[in-house]
């Protein structure tokens, strides 16, 4: 057994929900702080991606309240159910509007023809994204399956 996994054993629910509250609230400041620098930045340089950037981080603290919600209400078992299916409407509801607003301004922005601009916010933003990205998968190799070797011509 892991460290980890010991010390989640002897965690009781209530240090664990505990725990969870306050990775919340660090999720839903930085979050919010991210949001808000990727839409004005979108806005100024009238970059879709950037701004559905921003909202994704907006549909990010919309799940981390309602998770800091649902985690309130862990106490009360029948509640618990009725909160964590209120949770996941809500969280798709999001999904969806972030998927019409970029589908609606993806189309618009095609039929006028307008080219993207640049954003070094944006850049910068992507670039930390693909790092923390990289960093999950340092050290994990690939399970790709052997490919057959390449067929070589016969001479005539």
């Amino acid at each position: 057994m892991s460290r980890k996994e010991i010390l989640l054993e002897f965690s009781t629910r209530p240090q664990l929900i505990k725990r969870g509250r306050y990775l919340e609230y660090f999720t839903i400041v930085y979050n919010s702080l991210e949001g808000l620098i990727a839409v004005v930045a979108g806005l100024i340089a009238g970059s879709i991606a950037l701004v559905g950037f921003g909202f994704d981080s907006l549909i990010e603290v919309t799940s981390g309240a309602v998770l800091l919600w649902r985690l309130n209400a862990d106490i009360d078992e029948a509640r618990r159910e009725r909160v964590e299916a209120i949770s996941l409407r809500i969280v798709g509801v999001c999904f969806v509007v972030l998927a019409i607003y970029v589908s609606y301004d993806s189309i618009k922005s095609l039929i006028k023809r307008e080219a993207p601009e640049e954003s070094l916010i944006g850049i910068g933003g992507l670039q930390r994204r693909h790092d923390s990205i990289a960093d999950n998968y340092q050290g994990t190799e690939r399970a790709d399956p052997p490919r057959p070797p390449l067929a070589q011509p016969q001479p005539h």
